[in-house]
C-alpha cells in the first residue's frame, strides 16, 4: 500500500537506490480528478495578444499559464490564474501539444477566443474533496521572509532515477512547521502548477517563484 511504501522510505538510509515504474495514464487520470473544468471567452483586440504567458512541461504533456499580465485582456477579465492548465483553445485540444504549438494556436486566434481550462480544486471549507479521501489534501502556507520553511528531494533525472518531488525536511522555526506539512509528503502541485516530470532544480524554481499565499497539493 502507499502507507507501507512511505514507511519503508522513511526508514531507509541517506542514500537509496530505487527502480521506479510510472504509469502515465494513472497519473494523468488522477490529475483530472483534482481539476475543476471551466470555459472562458476572451475578446482579442486587433494587433494585441491575450495578455498571458504559457509554459509546457519539459518531460511530459501539459500547457500551463505561467503569468497573467496586469492590464491585459486576460488580467482585466480576472478569471484566468497562474497555474491554470489550458486544455483547448477554440475547440482545438492542447492537452498533448508542445509549448510552441500552443503558442502558435494562441497567436493566430482572433476575435472571440474560447479557452477550456483545468484548475486544481482547493477546499475552502476544510472538508475533504473526493480525491483527498485517497490521501490527497491541500496545504496553504503564507510565505515568510525565510521562504516556506521546508526542503525537497527527488525529481526527474535525479541520481536515483525519475522520482516525484517529496518533502525532505520541515524546519522547526519555518512557516511549514505549523501548516500540516510532513517529512515524506509528496508535492503534487504548487498554486495549481503540476510538479509531475520536473527536475529537482525546476521544482525548486517553482517554489521560489511562489509568493504570498501558496497552495500546495499533497499526497501523504
Amino acid at each position: 500500500t502507499h502507507s507501507k511504501a512511505l514507511a519503508a522510505l522513511r526508514q531507509t538510509p541517506a542514500k537509496v537506490k530505487m527502480v521506479v515504474l510510472r504509469d502515465e495514464g494513472v497519473v494523468s487520470g488522477k490529475e483530472e480528478e483534482l481539476m475543476d473544468i471551466m470555459e472562458v471567452e476572451l475578446t482579442k483586440k486587433p494587433g494585441k495578444g491575450l495578455g498571458l504567458s504559457i509554459v509546457g512541461r519539459k518531460n511530459g504533456p501539459g500547457i500551463f499559464i505561467s503569468d497573467v499580465v496586469q492590464g491585459g485582456t486576460a488580467g482585466t477579465d480576472g478569471r484566468l490564474m497562474k497555474g491554470d492548465q489550458i486544455l483547448a483553445v477554440n475547440g482545438q485540444d492542447l492537452k498533448n501539444s508542445t509549448q510552441e504549438e500552443a503558442a502558435a494556436v494562441l497567436k493566430t486566434a482572433a476575435g472571440k477566443v474560447t479557452m477550456k481550462l483545468g484548475r486544481l480544486k482547493a477546499s475552502e471549507s476544510g472538508g475533504m474533496e473526493p480525491a483527498e479521501a485517497e490521501g490527497w489534501r491541500t496545504v496553504v502556507l503564507e510565505r515568510g521572509p525565510d521562504g516556506l520553511g521546508f526542503s525537497i528531494v527527488g525529481g526527474h533525472q535525479s541520481p536515483y532515477g525519475d522520482l516525484p518531488i517529496y518533502v525532505k525536511t520541515v524546519f522547526a522555526a519555518g512557516v511549514a512547521a505549523g501548516g500540516g506539512l510532513r517529512h515524506g509528503d509528496q508535492i503534487l502541485a504548487v498554486d495549481g502548477l503540476s510538479m509531475q516530470g520536473l527536475t529537482h532544480q525546476q521544482a525548486v524554481a517553482v517554489l521560489k517563484r511562489a509568493q504570498g499565499t501558496v497552495t500546495l497539493t499533497i499526497q501523504s
